[in-house]
């Protein structure tokens, strides 16, 4: 299953009132260090928006397409090498 996130700070293209934007998952980027931590990037291609002021429902990517929003977007998300590399190096003890 690919990964839904919600990203704000979308104007609404009926009354530009901000709304929420879903997207799936397309990529991530390499880790690079930011301020003693890994700062990973991540691009998304939009799935849907809706706006809390107005009700304005735009349920697929063809629709944001006509409503002329820009339907990629990128959302930095910050993590540690330990989170990061957790599930790969398990030791074998832990599964006795």
């Amino acid at each position: 299953m690919i990964p839904q996130e919600r990203v704000p700070e979308r104007t609404c293209p009926a009354c530009e009132s901000i709304g929420l934007m879903s997207g799936s998952l397309i990529k991530e980027l390499s880790p690079s260090l930011v301020d003693d931590a890994l700062q990973i990037a991540q691009e998304f291609i939009a799935t849907g928006f809706k706006c809390p002021v107005c009700g304005l429902v735009l349920k697929n990517l063809e629709e944001i397409s006509v409503a002329e929003m820009e339907p990629r977007f990128t959302k930095t998300r910050r993590t540690d090498l330990h989170e990061l590399y957790e599930a790969d190096y398990e030791p074998e003890y832990d599964n006795m």
